[in-house]
C-alpha cells in the first residue's frame, strides 16, 4: 500500500511506496547514498500533465538497500519541482540530511544561492526549498558545502558510463 505523506499544513500531500523498503536493512542509512529523479509526462498539454518521483537508495558499498516511487501533490506541475519534492521527501525520512545524489543542476544551484535566495517569494520553487530549510534548521547551502546533496550526470548513452567524468573529477 501506498504510504501518505502529511504535510506540513496537516493535509495529505502526496504518496510514496517503497517497492523494496530500506527498513529491511541492517545497514546504516546515514552511510547510505540516496539518489533522487523526478519526471514530468505529458508536459505541452496541461490537462494531462503527471508528476511522479523516484528514491533509490545504495550502501556505503554499492549494495541496493531500497528503492521507490512517489507521486507529489498536484501542484508539483514541473520535473525539477518532482525532483526537488523527491529530495524534500528524501530529507524529511531521515534525522540527518544523507548523501543526495541529483541529476537536476538548478536544484544545486539554487542550493548553492541559499536558503534567502531559494525561498525568495519570486521563485517557483520557494514553498519546497523553505520546508527543506525548515527539515535541516540550517541554510540549504550547507547542503551543497557538506557534499550532501551533489550532481550527477543523467541521461546519456550507455558508452557514458564509467567514462564520464563528476564535477569533483571522479568518473
Amino acid at each position: 500500500t501506498a504510504l501518505k505523506s502529511q504535510g506540513r499544513g496537516g493535509g495529505v500531500e502526496g504518496s510514496f511506496k517503497w517497492l523494496s523498503d530500506t527498513a529491511n536493512s541492517n545497514s546504516d542509512l546515514q552511510e547510505a547514498t540516496w539518489y533522487c529523479d523526478g519526471s514530468l509526462l505529458h508536459g505541452s498539454c496541461k490537462p494531462y500533465r503527471a508528476t511522479g518521483f523516484g528514491v533509490v537508495v545504495v550502501s556505503r558499498i554499492g549494495g541496493l538497500l531500497g528503492y521507490g516511487f512517489g507521486t507529489p501533490p498536484s501542484r508539483i506541475a514541473t520535473a525539477a519541482a518532482a525532483e526537488l519534492w523527491a529530495i524534500d521527501f528524501v530529507i524529511s525520512s531521515t534525522p540527518f540530511p544523507p548523501k543526495i545524489k541529483t541529476d537536476c543542476m538548478s536544484v544545486i544551484v539554487a542550493a548553492k544561492a541559499g536558503t534567502a535566495s531559494a525561498t525568495d517569494g519570486s521563485r517557483h520553487l520557494a514553498r519546497i526549498w523553505r520546508a527543506i530549510a525548515d527539515s535541516i534548521d540550517e541554510d540549504i547551502s550547507t547542503l551543497v558545502q557538506r557534499g550532501c546533496l551533489t550532481w550527477i550526470p543523467a541521461h546519456l548513452p550507455y558508452a557514458a558510463v564509467g567514462e564520464r567524468k563528476l564535477p569533483c573529477g571522479a568518473r
